[in-house]
């Protein structure tokens, strides 16, 4: 699973679809794609599911570890057999 996206903003609901893509492509620019290296607290309960996710990026920015890592906290619910990310912390 690769994620590229950069911080989740509070304030998705006045962003419009042409900026929110500018921010994305701005976060992968500085940062580069991340991958997840390890997972923990891995809890399923029906068709949800929550996990702490450590994500490493290919380039240092603000905010990440010496080891261009960032923990994240996962929500993602189960859909007809694929589990989606519903959001992330």
């Amino acid at each position: 699973m690769k994620i590229s996206c950069g911080a989740l903003r509070t304030d998705l609901e006045n962003t419009d679809p042409e900026s929110f893509a500018a921010g994305a492509r701005s976060d992968l620019a500085a940062r580069g794609r991340g991958t997840i290296t390890k997972y923990l607290d891995l809890t399923v309960l029906d068709r949800f599911a929550s996990a702490a996710l450590w994500v490493q990026y290919e380039r240092h920015v603000e905010g990440l570890n010496s080891n261009n890592e960032v923990q994240v906290s996962s929500v993602y619910e189960n859909m007809d057999g694929t589990w989606r990310i519903c959001g992330l912390n």
